[in-house]
């Protein structure tokens, strides 16, 4: 038996190429993750709280410090602080049965082969390891490959620009499964999602929904009210809840829980063929199509800072970080020149910042190819683009040679909005209202002012309340 460590995206695309075979393969996968947790140490939030109540420790930093100590060795003798104090927690955590060994899980690893596949930023102490066990580290080699990119001047022009390629390749029989944006923040999500649906192109983004922000878990938090499990969200925070369900202490429990959900993975958008997320080190893409949006100075390649608890001056069993950015851009370049189609997109600007190319653009000397927009996929597109392109225009008197073809097929809205009330149509207020629990809160607002609970608990529109976190943050 073979086993495979490697990211759950490569995992599927080895079954996938597997399935196709007429043989059977006797392999078990498992990601790097599990593979840690399994050979060094376990642990839950038992060993946070410990660190809690008797260090004082806020939870995410005390996660931040055990996560530390994979890399610490308890019989050693280290003269740094930082490493005698990692060192310290460990054995206390040890003795109090707060991080458990999976004993049995080496002896399981003893002749048996293993693969590990598409993690090309193992940290030393892993290399090592993996060395130590005979295990074959698969990566992507470097293949001789010309690189062309497109250049524009704002988000909007670039993500349009894709969503025409994208129809291209439908034209052409490519199905929307086979096509990958690769790379794209969260930045990009507002702007793929409102031009994507001007082209009926589905894409199933994958969306940090903060849990926090819903009013059944504001409602769980201030009245401890648990919510009935009545759609995928909802089961999502019981799950959550579940998870921890040894913890007894309620503030303990709630504190924890907030941690858990601050940042959840919940897809919104679910369709059978769909443009698809991806990255770039995580599977194979052979045959499939691959955008990289934004290849912008700082993000390609991705730049690491000496600021981790473990610092360059201490680090034992770790990359510097002058390692770790050298060989960034190394395998990042080894991984596209394996793409064979591959299209390179970077933007000069969003609404609030500018942005400049990559270094690797000149490094590499890739060629710049001209844009062009293609005026019959969307009417809704052409006409937000032809009003945009009229906007800059007067406001800034900057011209574009589509304006003149828009013009003469598109009526420009520039002063044509109305603030007469219009009716909101009956099913589609049905459609939101029919998910609304009422509360007593809910009903003495619609008490007040019916449009004031329309806005609140329909639209969902509150007025933005300025944190000291946002005021930081801007």
């Amino acid at each position: 038996m073979t086993l495979i460590i490697c990211p759950n995206e490569t995992k599927i695309s080895i079954l996938e190429k597997e399935n196709k075979d007429d043989k059977l393969y006797d392999n078990k996968f498992i990601t790097i993750e599990e593979f840690i947790k399994n050979y060094f140490f376990s642990y839950d939030y038992r060993a946070v709280l410990y660190l809690k109540h008797k260090y004082g420790y806020d939870i995410e930093i005390g996660k931040t410090y055990i996560e530390s100590l994979y890399t610490i060795e308890i019989d050693k003798k280290y003269t740094e602080d930082k490493l005698i104090f990692l060192q310290n927690i460990k054995k206390e955590l040890f003795e109090n049965h707060l991080i458990e060994e999976n004993k049995s899980f080496k002896k399981y690893l003893e002749n048996k082969e293993i693969k590990v596949i598409n993690y090309p930023k193992l940290e030393k102490y892993l290399d090592d390891l993996f060395k130590s066990l005979n295990a074959q580290i698969i990566n992507k080699e470097r293949k001789e490959k010309k690189y062309t990119y497109h250049e524009f001047n704002d988000i909007d022009d670039e993500v349009e620009f894709v969503a025409q390629r994208i129809c291209d390749l439908k034209r052409k029989g490519v199905s929307l499964n086979d096509i990958y944006l690769v790379g794209v923040s969260d930045e990009y999500f507002m702007q793929i999602r409102n031009i994507f649906r001007n082209y009926n192109i589905n894409i199933n983004l994958k969306e940090n929904v903060n849990l926090l922000s819903y009013d059944f878990v504001k409602e769980y938090f201030e009245k401890g009210i648990v919510p009935e499990n009545d759609n995928p969200v909802k089961n999502e925070f019981l799950n959550k809840m579940n998870s921890i369900s040894y913890i007894d202490d309620k503030d303990d429990f709630n504190e924890v829980l907030k941690s858990i959900i601050r940042n959840v993975d919940i897809p919104k958008d679910k369709y059978k063929e769909s443009v698809n997320i991806g990255d770039v080190y995580d599977r194979d893409y052979d045959n499939s199509y691959v955008f990289i949006l934004g290849f912008n100075y700082g993000t390609y390649p991705q730049t690491y800072k000496d600021d981790m608890f473990i610092n360059d001056s201490i680090k034992e069993g770790l990359y510097s970080t002058t390692y770790k950015n050298e060989r960034e851009e190394r395998v990042l370049m080894d991984y596209l020149s394996n793409i064979d189609n591959l299209c390179i997109t970077l933007k000069n600007s969003t609404y609030k910042n500018k942005y400049y190319k990559s270094l690797l653009i000149d490094k590499y000397g890739m060629e710049k190819e001209e844009n062009e927009f293609r005026l019959d996929y969307s009417d809704r597109s052409n006409i937000r683009t032809f009003n945009k392109l009229l906007d800059n225009l007067y406001k800034y008197n900057v011209n574009d040679d589509r304006i003149k073809t828009l013009y003469s097929n598109y009526e420009p809205l520039i002063n044509t909005y109305s603030h007469e009330y219009k009716k909101i149509d009956k099913d589609i207020f049905n459609k939101y209202i029919n998910k609304i629990s009422l509360s007593y809160t809910s009903m003495n607002s619609y008490n007040l002012c019916p449009f004031s609970y329309y806005i609140k608990y329909i639209l969902k529109a509150e007025p933005f309340e300025v944190t000291f976190a946002a005021f930081i943050g801007d």
